[in-house]
């Protein structure tokens, strides 16, 4: 990866205008502001301004050739909503000491942990080790501190996104006025980030992603900006996102979160462009391959959605995602086990045999031709 940010595709595009300058200082304003991400989310992987600087570079990737030269008829506009975008859209991970006392005060909160409620498990972990007489005092009532502090985070992670757009909503003037005060450039970047968090299928609302809308006097893709995001969010896999350092200083982490670290050190290929995304990977255990996989299988997916969704496109309808498959003989993308490794890759799938429940439903429903009138004159008598 380029280690200025200005060598990318993208900012070449943008050097002849003002808004690679309007970058330049957007990522300066918000630099000390992500730096602050660790401190709530020490067991996630990079989230700082270098990954915003890979999703730069990854945007490069997806959007220009080898020369430069845009695959599409991209308007600066278009290009600088998605490297503000790329800056911005984690800028809701931040939380405050004093937001966290607020957070835990909050009727949200309350309603997240209780029973039944997807915090209500971990909440109770952490009120039982409080309690748990096997463990020294100071050493119980610190470990449930760390574990509440994960459990926040996991709280704020769920709306993140959203978190994100409303800040940039409301204090545009301190994140280097990034959107030189345009009302609806505020808007349309902050729908974009927001973006990063939803279900693919609420690109297709027409009114927070337009195909086409004007955005300071060019015409802009929203939903094509929003989908760029998405997926060089995605391919962000450098591994300087799981570098030693960081791991150790993240240490300990919740047991869920070490094969999302060490997924980035498994990979031993791959490159991005135009037209094709191709990786190789070679994991020590099942929970690396595991994690690799369902990060591979989801851009795989976001890449056949993006395909519909610009298909129905008035803009960019002639755009079309690099080539990625994780199946059959001509797969871009390899998941393997190491050559030391001892576990054998498994991938469980729920299917339904579809041509065993149509021949249960239509052949052998009944024992003979006629055993459906017992049917028919056992409900006429309970009635």
């Amino acid at each position: 990866m380029p280690t200025n940010v200005r060598q990318t595709a993208l900012f070449s595009f943008l050097s002849t205008g003002e808004y690679a300058d309007k970058l330049i200082e957007l990522r300066t304003a918000v630099t000390s502001w992500l730096e602050q991400i660790p401190a709530t989310f020490p067991h996630y992987t990079r989230h700082t301004v270098d990954h915003s600087d890979a999703i730069v570079f990854q945007a490069s990737r997806l959007l220009f050739d080898d020369s430069k030269r845009p695959v599409v008829n991209l308007s600066p506009v278009e290009a600088y909503v998605i490297g503000a975008s790329a800056y911005l859209h984690d800028a809701g991970m931040v939380v405050l000491e004093s937001e966290k006392i607020r957070i835990l005060a909050s009727e949200d909160w309350r309603a997240w942990v209780s029973e039944g409620q997807a915090g209500h498990e971990r909440w109770s972990a952490v009120k039982a080790l409080r309690s748990a007489t096997e463990l020294e005092e100071t050493t119980r009532h610190f470990l449930a501190d760390l574990e509440l502090r994960y459990l926040i985070a996991e709280f704020v992670r769920r709306q993140h996104h959203l978190r994100s757009a409303q800040l940039l909503k409301q204090h545009e003037s301190v994140l280097g006025r990034f959107a030189f005060g345009d009302q609806i450039l505020i808007r349309t970047i902050a729908e974009v980030c927001a973006a990063h968090g939803l279900s693919r299928a609420a690109l297709s609302d027409r009114d927070r992603y337009p195909d086409r809308t004007d955005v300071r006097g060019e015409t802009v893709s929203v939903r094509f900006c929003a989908i760029m995001l998405r997926l060089a969010d995605l391919l962000d896999l450098s591994t300087d996102r799981a570098c030693p350092l960081l791991l150790a200083q993240g240490c300990p982490l919740p047991a869920d979160s070490l094969a999302h670290w060490n997924q980035y050190r498994c990979i031993q290929h791959r490159l991005t462009t135009t037209d094709v995304i191709e990786l190789t990977a070679e994991c020590e255990n099942q929970a690396e391959h595991r994690v690799l996989q369902d990060w591979c299988r989801w851009l795989v997916d976001e890449l056949n959605g993006a395909a519909t969704l610009m298909a129905r496109s008035s803009r960019h309808n002639d755009w079309r995602p690099p080539r990625a498959s994780m199946d059959g003989n001509d797969a871009t993308i390899l998941i393997r086990p190491a050559s030391g490794a001892t576990y054998r890759p498994a991938r469980w799938i729920f299917e339904i045999d579809h041509e065993t429940i149509l021949n249960r439903l239509v052949h052998d429903l009944y024992g003979g031709r006629l055993a459906f009138l017992r049917e028919l004159v056992s409900r006429n008598h309970g009635s």
